[in-house]
């Protein structure tokens, strides 16, 4: 594109490193020592022009060890959200994709820093493309079409062991969108009607389809005091499950409050999924540099689709960065905090996060608590708890410290409690505008009831080239 309000940032960027780890094999009983050289490059793509913006970015390493050669391969990490406007204000094409590799299970194989290792990863690719088709209607309503592709695929890792799958199978969803909300000449009273339809299909075979009818209604009764209201009917096939306890009727009530422009509360109650649900969000600005948000929510859900709403969930802030939009972190979308599964569940999830910056330094806290009850099984359910902390504070005008730590616990009906604690040191030093080195340490303990304990400790020294 372009044209005198076409911007395009792009950055190219490649790096060595140099680490050694005290337990490559990430074993609690079999300890082995090595040197790992590290080569990547990547790439950064961030703008506007025309009708069009996207927000890119791609990295792909290499990781070589000088004792455990089995445990060389390739990682990549791929997160990009890109929009055009083909008819503006008429037509629209959202896209977007992830690519990034992660645990299958939070209780498996481990490291204290990103590496390949030879078992409990998989590499998941999701990705969304979505036309939309808006109509006006004098102001009074603006009618919404949308027809949405997704995708998830789980593929082995590039390591010479080639860690696989986990037993999860690619699916390709189908969904369509249609609705209706009042236009611009609704202030005190706004609505909405939607009726969705998802059908997935799993290795080319169907594996299930989802149809959601909904209204909902706000009533502004003061400027600080909204009244929310929404009903629907719902139900999900499952060709592994003949479970219709999430089919049927549901209904939810609520408030939202925004006592002043720094702060927006909601909650509601009703009934969904046969029993009892409650939901809200909190948004509260504690100055102009400052922010803690957070959500409680439940959902009928399965892995790909938990996958698709985590990628498509995501926003972009004012920095460029895709975000979390409930917690305001950088995001990685694949990385739900629990376990990868091939079955249906019902979940309760409550997010919290925290970011500020104070001067030279920037901080961001989260805090995620996931429940899900699985289909097919009475009782059959897992928890997982994840803290995810960081400080990063701009010594002098050359060097940069960053600290960062994580705490999760994971247990299931079926398995024990495993809890795993990280924590990283990072400094680095900019040579000049384009040149940077750094030196990290990172340590990794995870300890699980019926397992020995795994203890890592990694220290890398880095050199990364922009250009």
């Amino acid at each position: 594109m372009s044209g005198a309000e076409a911007r395009w940032d792009t950055v190219v960027t490649a790096s060595t490193e140099e680490s050694f780890t005290d337990n490559a094999n990430s074993s609690g009983t079999n300890r082995s020592t090595d040197f790992i050289n590290t080569t990547a490059a990547g790439l950064r793509l961030n703008g506007t022009g025309g009708r069009t913006s996207a927000t890119f970015g791609y990295d792909v390493s290499r990781d070589t060890y000088v004792r455990n050669s089995e445990l060389d391969g390739f990682r990549h990490q791929l997160l990009g959200l890109g929009e055009i406007d083909l008819i503006p204000e008429y037509v629209s094409v959202d896209a977007r994709t992830s690519l990034s590799e992660q645990s299958i299970s939070n209780s498996g194989t481990e490291t204290a820093s990103e590496r390949t290792t030879s078992s409990n990863r998989t590499r998941v690719l999701t990705y969304s493309i979505a036309p939309t088709f808006r109509h006006g209607n004098d102001g009074w309503a603006e009618s919404i079409l949308t027809y949405r592709l997704n995708g998830t695929r789980f593929m082995q890792t590039g390591t010479d062991t080639e860690t696989g799958d986990g037993g999860l199978g690619n699916t390709v969803t189908h969904e369509i969108i249609s609705g209706l909300e009042s236009g611009r000449r609704f202030s005190v009273l706004t609505w909405d009607g939607e009726a969705r339809t998802q059908i997935s299909m799993n290795e080319g075979q169907f594996a299930w389809r989802r149809d959601v009818t909904e209204g909902s209604a706000s009533y502004r009764v003061s400027p600080q005091i909204a009244l929310l209201a929404s009903a629907g009917y719902e139900t999900f096939r499952d060709k592994s499950s003949d479970n219709d306890d999430n089919n049927g009727l549901f209904w939810s009530g609520g408030v939202r409050l925004t006592p002043s422009p720094r702060t927006s509360i909601s909650a509601s109650y009703g009934r969904r999924f046969d029993d009892t649900q409650i939901t809200g969000d909190v948004l509260y600005r504690i100055s102009p540099m400052t922010t803690l948000s957070g959500s409680y929510s439940a959902d009928f859900s399965t892995q790909q689709i938990a996958l698709g709403n985590s990628l498509n969930n995501l926003v972009v802030n004012d920095a460029g960065v895709i975000i979390d939009p409930i917690t305001g972190l950088p995001a990685n979308p694949n990385d739900l905090q629990t376990d990868l599964v091939e079955r249906s569940f019902t979940s309760q999830t409550l997010n919290l996060g925290l970011t500020g910056t104070r001067g030279r330094s920037t901080f961001n806290f989260g805090v995620n608590m996931t429940k899900r009850t699985f289909t097919g099984a009475e009782g059959d359910s897992d928890r997982s708890l994840s803290l995810n902390g960081s400080w990063t504070r701009r010594i002098t005008r050359h060097t940069t410290l960053n600290l960062n730590s994580s705490y999760s616990r994971t247990s299931s009906s079926s398995s024990s409690t495993t809890k795993t604690i990280r924590g990283q040191a990072k400094l680095d030093y900019a040579l000049n505008e384009t040149l940077d080195i750094s030196a990290r340490y990172a340590r990794l303990y995870q300890n699980a009831e019926d397992a020995p304990a795994v203890k890592e400790n990694t220290v890398s020294v880095s050199l990364r080239k922009e250009f």
